[in-house]
């Protein structure tokens, strides 16, 4: 089975690829906000690592799906729909934290996002809070991707996430989330800005 894995939750954009029994995994890295979705130098990159890539001998593609940036999930939802449409490929969508826990059930996975919110996963359910005492109280090691946070008991690499997509494809398809949406596990508040 050829699978397409990508991660756009993140300043770097993380793709692993699965094709023909071997793992192989990017890095992008993008200053410029306005690059960073350039598919043509992401697949350039892919078929010159890739000898015989070719992306119609897919057979299924995977997205993280948030908690993160919600617009790199958007993103990367309209890449594998769009990929759908043309090919025929049929995409998943998988919880960055069910990804983060992959390999450590018994721990809690955790992302610190913007105005103190904190994600969370118990008991394969993805929620959130405010209040880091309220997920300590859980019992649990944290399990995390973020180098920066000093209460995580196990730092992952970024990149491994889109690899632990496919794994959790593969392997355990019960983490797969039941619609293929972005994962709003907190209700997002637009306001209008000016006028």
């Amino acid at each position: 089975m050829n699978i397409l894995s990508i991660d756009l939750t993140s300043e770097n954009h993380y793709i692993c690829i699965f094709y023909l029994g071997e793992y192989y995994n990017f890095e992008f890295k993008e200053e410029d906000k306005t690059k960073r979705n350039d598919w043509d130098k992401k697949i350039e990159t892919i078929q010159s690592n890739i000898n015989s890539f070719d992306i119609l001998n897919l057979d299924a593609c995977i997205y993280a799906a948030g908690p993160g940036s919600y617009t790199g999930a958007r993103l990367a939802y309209t890449f594998l729909s769009s990929l759908e449409f043309i090919n025929s490929t049929p995409f998943f969508a998988i919880s960055n934290l069910s990804a983060i826990a992959a390999n450590e059930k018994e721990m809690i996975p955790v992302i610190f996002g913007n105005n103190k919110d904190i994600f969370y996963q118990q008991d394969g359910k993805d929620t959130y809070c405010q209040d880091l005492s309220r997920v300590q109280l859980l019992g649990k090691k944290l399990i995390g991707i973020q180098p920066d946070i000093e209460v995580l008991d196990k730092l992952l690499d970024k990149n491994s996430i889109a690899k632990s997509m496919i794994q959790i494809f593969l392997e355990d398809k019960k983490n797969i989330l039941k619609e293929n949406f972005p994962n709003y596990i907190k209700q997002l508040d637009y306001r209008k800005i000016d006028g």
